[in-house]
């Protein structure tokens, strides 16, 4: 079912040339869960967040390994940031002091849309906002319209 979805989606959007992609994400640190009634223990992994992109103590991801260029404003939560796969999207975001991430040529097959538009050669943004954080996300959309 969700094979099929993602064509009927894709067999819309294959006549645009810019795909713009609006998420949020939860940001919550890594826990260490017990569950009571199994009596097990199991690491709750840190939720998607621009830190996602950072290589940790030595460790990839599929994140860090299709990043090609990163940039971090400390001022912006790590919640809010765009995920891009043009260079000059980037550069202007950067120029806006906005976190962004610039997706690889060749990046991992994770399923997302930005992988599935870059190997068509789309233009893609997604802009990833902290759940609830209406105003910044629509702050987001207003910094991308004034590019």
């Amino acid at each position: 079912m969700v094979k099929n979805l993602a064509n009927e989606i894709w067999a819309e959007l294959k006549t645009e040339n810019f795909i713009l992609a609006i998420h949020n994400n939860k940001n919550t640190p890594a826990e260490y869960k017990t569950e009571v009634a199994f009596f097990w223990k199991h690491i709750e992994p840190e939720s998607f967040s621009i830190k996602s992109y950072i290589k940790s103590h030595d460790l990839s991801s599929d994140s860090n390994q299709s990043c090609s260029d990163i940039y971090i404003n400390p001022e912006v939560n790590n919640s809010e940031f765009f995920i891009v796969t043009q260079k000059d999207d980037f550069d202007k975001l950067v120029k806006k002091r906005y976190t962004v991430v610039l997706q690889n040529t060749k990046p991992i097959d994770d399923g997302s849309m930005s992988v599935y538009a870059s190997s068509f050669g789309k233009r893609y943004i997604n802009s990833e906002a902290k759940m609830g954080r209406v105003e910044e996300q629509v702050r987001m959309l207003e910094i991308l319209m004034g590019q």
